[in-house]
């Protein structure tokens, strides 16, 4: 499955029913759905699904932002999908 696959099966749920699962101390995978538990995980390592064995950077709360997925990297840095925890968000709900 392409990284793009990924985001678009990640997105398969809504902002708000994703907010839910990883308020949960869960994270679904994108490829099988598998529920993983995050305390027995890194934070903003790489970890990889029990189920299926898909490779998924782990989830960590700042403040009151998710970091989900790494959309992109260079010299300088990178970038990466975030939600706010408890706002409404509209369509498409990339933050």
């Amino acid at each position: 499955m392409g990284f793009f696959d990924k985001i678009k099966n990640l997105f398969a749920r809504t902002p708000e029913q994703l907010i839910e699962v990883l308020n949960r101390g869960l994270y679904p995978c994108a490829n099988c759905k598998q529920e993983t538990r995050l305390d027995q995980l890194v934070p903003l390592s790489f970890g990889n699904c029990p189920k299926c064995n898909d490779l998924f950077l782990v989830p960590h709360l700042m403040e009151d932002w998710w970091v989900i997925e790494p959309l992109g990297a260079g010299g300088m840095g990178a970038m990466v999908l975030r939600r706010q925890v408890g706002a409404h968000l509209g369509a498409g709900g990339a933050q």
